[in-house]
């Protein structure tokens, strides 16, 4: 139960005490309000401005469409009680316009509904963050990804006015280009991102029991679930960097940047070119990050591209290594004895 039905049934409880209408006592009044209010529910929440061909899940959040009889049935409800005067319609209109197409990840919870409401939140936040590893935004520095729950988004844009002689002569209004917006998911494009990982991911989001490692590797994977959606250079750096420490370092009293590059290096790179690049790559965007951390300097200019494919490649590996091992620890020292083979 929500802290919030618990205190509205104390208040209800509260008041027919004072009016003398009830001698339950106030648990087995509360337990008698959760007997009627409990239930199976089924949440929808819609991301913005996503699009799916077919239904699919991650963990227990389905992703699926909302369709224009859904909405149909849902509307035709609403004007049998409010009629159809122009501003109900047009009210309706525009929900439909905001609504018919997208994706929503849905969740059936057994529930009272202010709590129902918040275990398909915060199962659909995450999923969506999980999602989010395969946006196009991972690859391309200056792309953004939109895709959270609707009413959690928020567009780059401009809004100007030309003023002369205190009287407005002009407008102009418009978003940022960098987006991916809309993001469609066809059915080919769910069967690319199901085999590079979206199924073990989904797997380990629903998996009860985790190991230390996974649960690591799940905390990672949020933390860089959130470089996507912020449009500059020092402050994807700072999530990026989030992840791979959580899940690169033993402690907090380990050189980061020696071992984080060496680290990831052995995890994506396949011979010692490769290896030695990953580590200087690495290097360069800590540099980056520190300057903006210490000194608020920062780096627009700084081609993330290479850190951007080795991270999400090195996270990708965690992946397919949670199964493996149990512990971080574990796996670090199985990384650090493969350096010195």
């Amino acid at each position: 139960m929500s802290i919030q039905f618990v205190e509205d049934a104390l208040f209800r409880w509260c008041l027919k005490a004072c009016q003398q209408s009830s001698t339950q006592s106030v648990c087995d009044f509360i337990i008698s309000e959760a007997t009627l209010s409990v239930r199976e529910i089924e949440t929808w929440i819609p991301i913005y401005a996503l699009h799916v061909q077919s239904a699919f899940n991650i963990g227990t959040v389905v992703f699926k469409t909302i369709t224009r009889e859904m909405l149909d049935v849902w509307q035709q409800g609403i004007r049998a009680e409010a009629g159809d005067s122009p501003k109900v319609l047009e009210a309706l209109e525009r929900r439909r316009k905001e609504l018919q197409g997208l994706a929503a990840g849905v969740v059936s919870v057994l529930a009272e509904p202010i709590r129902a409401a918040e275990i398909a939140a915060e199962r659909v936040d995450s999923a969506t963050a999980l999602l989010r590893f395969f946006a196009p935004a991972n690859f391309v520095a200056r792309q953004l990804s939109y895709c959270v729950p609707l009413g959690s988004h928020q567009r780059q844009g401009h809004h100007y006015l030309t003023v002369k002689d205190g009287k407005i002569v002009g407008e102009s209004r418009g978003v940022s280009p960098h987006g991916t917006d809309p993001w469609v998911i066809d059915d080919a494009l769910l069967r690319e991102f199901q085999a590079s990982g979206l199924t073990a991911i989904g797997s380990l989001f629903a998996k009860e029991g985790k190991s230390d490692l996974e649960t690591a590797v799940l905390d990672a994977l949020f933390l860089y679930s959130k470089a996507p959606l912020v449009p500059d250079t020092a402050e994807k750096l700072l999530y990026i960097f989030a992840a791979l420490e959580s899940i690169l370092l033993l402690n907090a009293t380990e050189a980061i940047t020696q071992n984080i590059g060496e680290r990831l290096a052995f995890l994506v790179g396949s011979d010692a070119d490769s290896r030695l690049r990953v580590k200087k790559v690495v290097a360069e965007a800590y540099a980056v990050r520190s300057s903006f951390v210490h000194h608020g300097e920062r780096v627009e200019d700084f081609d993330l591209t290479e850190l951007l494919m080795a991270a999400w490649n090195g996270l990708h590996a965690m992946v397919g290594n949670a199964a493996r091992f149990k512990t971080k620890e574990e796996l670090l020292k199985t990384l650090e004895r493969h350096k010195f083979r």
